[in-house]
């Protein structure tokens, strides 16, 4: 009888499956239905869709349409100068690129004037201006005081930048020297050599009261930036100076 009991369960468990595929069937189709109408979603739709998560209210969820964009437009007024504005960036601009021209030609007239083409270079770029010293000019070989010659230069050099201070962003002052090894008791080498004449030079600048320290700055190079070979005497000659580099100042406030 068990046997019998036992084919009668197996005979029966037979249909279970068709309740599990028809179950599948039924998701598949509730699947593709979705798939269906969100490919054609109108704002009707949506709206009966969000109440189906919400429980009939709407209000939840914000749908953006054009309307609800252009409703909150973002307000660039702050943000884009007008045109005069423009103008009277431009205007500064060109009021400092005079002025600064202006003090190019300045420093070079004086130089050719008093014949120091050879040992001062003078050259200009779109925001900057080089002055080029060879260390004769301002010093003696291996020293870092500055001569009273070389003061009487300078001091026409700083008063020129300071005729012209508004056009000016910074002076960086820069100390250079060749490879010719130095030790003495004053400088152990090369570098600090060039680091004691720069900050003699700027030290003279502040005294000359022409420009604020807020407008200077001083760097030292030693013998790894040169301009020439160090393997001529006119090579090292080149590289032994001190460089002005005067920044233009680009816009103010």
């Amino acid at each position: 009888m068990s046997r019998n009991r036992r084919a009668h369960d197996e005979e029966g468990s037979g249909y279970n499956w068709m309740d599990t595929y028809g179950d599948l069937v039924t998701n598949l189709l509730c699947f593709f239905v979705l798939l269906y109408s969100f490919s054609s979603i109108d704002n009707n739709k949506w709206q009966a869709l969000v109440g189906s998560f919400t429980g009939g209210s709407t209000r939840v969820v914000e749908t953006f349409t054009e309307q609800t964009v252009r409703e909150d437009p973002i307000h660039v007024e702050g943000i884009v100068s007008t045109d005069e504005d423009s103008k009277d960036t431009l205007n500064v601009k060109d009021e400092n690129k005079d002025e600064f021209d202006a003090l190019y030609y300045a420093i070079k007239t004086y130089v050719e004037d008093n014949d120091w083409e050879a040992e001062i270079l003078v050259a200009k770029q779109d925001d900057s201006i080089l002055v080029r010293f060879q260390d004769v000019v301002l010093f003696d070989s291996g020293k870092a005081y500055i001569r009273e010659d070389g003061k009487d230069v300078l001091d026409h050099i700083f008063q020129l930048i300071g005729n012209n201070l508004s056009a000016v962003r910074m002076v960086r002052i820069e100390g250079h020297t060749d490879n010719v090894p130095i030790h003495t008791s004053e400088f152990k080498n090369n570098w600090e050599l060039s680091m004691g004449r720069s900050n003699a030079v700027l030290e003279y600048f502040i005294q000359s009261g022409w420009i604020s320290m807020d407008k200077l700055s001083a760097a030292a190079y030693g013998e790894y930036q040169p301009v020439d070979s160090n393997s001529t005497p006119e090579g090292r000659a080149a590289n032994r100076r001190v460089d002005f580099v005067i920044e233009k100042l680009i816009s103010q406030s």
